[in-house]
């Protein structure tokens, strides 16, 4: 297992290469985006191309609509029954979904389920143990929202909603997330915690105490104090 930490700054374009790269190396062909909803990683024209199958999974019927057209799109929750999914993929995708996960055993056990032998999970979340994630889980989702808004206010023009967070396994790379992940059958290939947030920029103090605190945790790690979280899993 390969661990690494970095700054947050790069985390939403690393995770892009992560896939990318995790999809040449294997030669994986068909692949599906859990949580997909209004914002899915790769575009409808990405979908049309490639030699294989990009599916949408999602809960929602209504945010897949505000993907487009262009998608092969199934409204599931994947946490509960998944028998209406005949099928198997090289590898699954879910991107900022693991925060809203209420049972994220069941989550997983249908995944390893979803999974060809030897297949992939590329995870990208938040993680529970910073400030603004704390505040984002206690807070109920009108009032988090508005604060929200007032510190990102470009966020007012996303097109995906707001959803309930629940943060469960979503940390850095600490030993009890790891044992999660090999307790639900998967090996742990590569674990990346990310460090710092843009969540201050509004504010210079707040900010420039956030860039050295983001700093010092690069060169002196803790897992357990991670914004972000990249992993892959492969099925055992």
């Amino acid at each position: 297992m390969q661990v690494t930490y970095l700054d947050a700054f790069s985390a939403w374009a690393d995770f892009r290469t992560l896939v990318d790269t995790t999809v040449q190396e294997g030669g994986l062909r068909n692949i599906a985006e859990v949580g997909a909803g209004a914002n899915p990683l790769f575009s409808a024209a990405f979908a049309e191309s490639i030699d294989g199958s990009y599916h949408l999974i999602d809960s929602s019927a209504e945010e897949l609509r505000k993907a487009g057209p262009g998608y092969i799109i199934h409204v599931l929750d994947i946490q509960k029954d998944i028998s209406s999914l005949d099928q198997q993929f090289d590898l699954i995708i879910a991107q900022m979904t693991l925060e809203h996960i209420s049972d994220p055993k069941s989550f997983f056990e249908n995944v390893h389920q979803l999974l060809r032998p030897g297949g992939k999970v590329c995870l990208f979340f938040a993680s529970v143990t910073s400030l603004p994630m704390l505040v984002n889980k206690f807070l109920p989702d009108s009032l988090s929202r508005r604060i929200l808004l007032k510190i990102q206010p470009f966020r007012q023009n996303e097109k995906h909603g707001k959803f309930t967070a629940f943060y469960r396994w979503c940390f850095g790379p600490t030993r009890n997330n790891i044992r999660n992940f090999e307790n639900a059958g998967f090996g742990v290939d590569r674990y990346t915690g990310y460090f710092g947030h843009s969540y201050y920029e509004r504010f210079p103090l707040l900010n420039l105490l956030e860039k050295k605190k983001t700093a010092w945790l690069l060169k002196h790690p803790q897992p357990g104090l991670c914004t972000y979280g990249q992993v892959v899993l492969s099925k055992k």
